[in-house]
C-alpha cells in the first residue's frame, strides 16, 4: 500500500511543476496564448502573425530561464534538506549558514579585487571561471565553518551563529568590493546580491546541470545515512556508517551545488529551508524519498518565484531573490516561534 502512495505523490508534484512551468512559459511582459504557446513548443501551424515572435520569446528567452530556475530551485532544496540533517538543526541551510554569501564574496572578490588573475582565469575557463570561482568559495567556507564548529563539538546552536558570523564577514568583504568597484561591477554586484535569472542562456545550461547533477546524486546516494544520522552520529556509526567521510561527501555535494547555483543566478535564499520542511511535514522524514520531494517542490517554488518576478510589475523586473525572500522570511519567522514553543527552555 505504501508504495502506490509514494508514486502518487511523486505523480502529483511532477504534475504540479508542469503546471508552474506552462504557466511561467506564457506568462511575462510579452503573454502568450495556449494554442500560440504550443504551436511554439511544437511547432505546428502559424495560428497568428506574431508566431515567430512567440516562438523567440519562448525557446531563446523563457525556456532557458524556467529551465535554469527548476535546476537551481531543486539543488538548493536538496542542499537544504541534507543539511538539516547533517546538523540536527531545522534552521540549517545554505544561505543561513554562509555558504552561498562566503561563495559570493569569494567570486566577487576575485573578479574586482584582483581583475588580472580574473581575466587570466577567463582565458583559460571561459564560461566555467564563475563556477569554479563560486565553489571554491563555497568550500573555503564549509571548511572554516567545519574548523570552528569542531570546537564546539558541531552543536547545532554553534553552528548557526557561526553561520551568522560568516555572513557577516562575507557581507564586509562584499561592501569593500562595492566601495571600489567601477560602474560595470556594480550592476554586476547588484546582481549577485538580489539574485536574478536575467542571465540565463542555453550555454549555461549544461554546465549547470553537470554540476547540481553530480552534487545532487552525491546526497542522493547517503539517503540511508542521513536517516541513521537522525538517530545521531554514534548510533549511525554502531549501525555501520563511516560518519566522518559520508558527511565529507555530502558536504562536497552540497558546495558543488550552492558554487554553480550562486555563480549563475547570485544569493537567492529561503527556498532551501522552506521546501524541505514542508515536504518533511507533509510525508515523513524519509530520506530516500524527501530529498526527490524537496527538489520537485524546490523546483516549482523557485520557477513559481521567477514568474512572479517577471509578470508583478512587468515590463519592469523584479530580481528573484526578493521574491524568494518574502515567501520565505515569514515562514522563517513562524519556524523560531514554534522551536521556542517547542523548546521553551533553550
Amino acid at each position: 500500500m505504501t508504495q502506490p502512495v509514494t508514486w502518487r505523490r511523486y505523480a502529483v508534484l511532477a504534475a504540479l511543476l508542469v503546471l508552474v512551468l506552462l504557466w511561467g512559459l506564457r506568462s511575462g511582459s510579452l503573454p502568450i496564448g495556449w494554442s500560440d504557446l504550443a504551436n511554439s513548443l511544437w511547432g505546428g501551424a502559424e495560428t497568428s502573425a506574431n508566431q515567430p515572435l512567440y516562438r523567440t520569446v519562448v525557446w531563446d528567452i523563457r525556456l532557458p530561464r524556467l529551465l535554469m530556475a527548476a535546476l537551481i530551485g531543486a539543488g538548493l532544496a536538496i542542499s537544504g534538506a541534507c543539511l538539516q540533517a547533517l546538523f540536527r538543526n531545522p534552521l540549517a541551510e545554505p544561505t543561513i549558514l554562509g555558504i552561498t554569501s562566503g561563495a559570493t564574496a569569494f567570486a566577487l572578490g576575485t573578479m574586482i579585487l584582483a581583475p588580472g588573475f580574473f581575466l587570466l582565469l577567463t582565458s583559460l575557463l571561459g564560461v566555467a571561471t564563475l563556477p569554479l570561482l563560486a565553489s571554491l568559495g563555497a568550500a573555503s567556507t564549509l571548511a572554516l565553518m567545519l574548523v570552528l564548529a569542531r570546537q564546539h563539538s558541531f552543536d547545532p546552536n554553534r553552528v548557526i551563529l557561526i553561520g551568522i558570523a560568516i555572513n557577516v564577514f562575507a557581507g564586509a568583504i562584499i561592501s569593500v568590493c562595492a566601495y571600489v568597484a567601477s560602474d560595470q561591477q556594480l550592476r554586476i554586484l547588484s546582481f549577485w546580491g538580489l539574485g536574478s535569472l536575467a542571465a540565463a542562456t542555453w550555454n549555461k545550461i549544461p554546465l549547470l546541470l553537470v554540476a547540481i547533477g553530480l552534487g545532487t546524486a552525491i546526497i542522493v546516494a547517503h539517503a540511508r545515512f542521513l536517516n541513521a544520522l537522525l538517530l545521531g552520529e554514534s548510533e549511525a556509526h554502531h549501525l555501520g556508517f563511516s560518519v566522518k567521510r559520508a558527511k565529507q561527501w555530502c558536504l562536497l555535494g552540497v558546495t558543488l551545488i550552492s558554487g554553480s547555483a550562486v555563480a549563475f543566478t547570485g544569493m537567492i535564499g529561503f527556498v532551501g529551508l522552506v521546501m524541505p520542511h514542508i515536504m518533511r511535514l507533509l510525508f515523513g522524514p524519509n530520506h530516500r524519498h524527501l530529498l526527490w520531494y524537496s527538489a520537485m517542490a524546490g523546483a516549482g517554488l523557485l520557477v513559481f518565484a521567477d514568474t512572479l518576478a517577471r509578470t508583478l510589475i512587468a515590463p519592469i523586473e523584479m530580481p528573484v531573490g526578493i521574491i524568494t525572500a518574502l515567501i520565505g522570511g515569514p515562514f522563517f519567522v513562524i519556524l523560531l516561534m514554534y522551536s521556542r514553543l517547542w523548546h521553551p527552555n533553550t
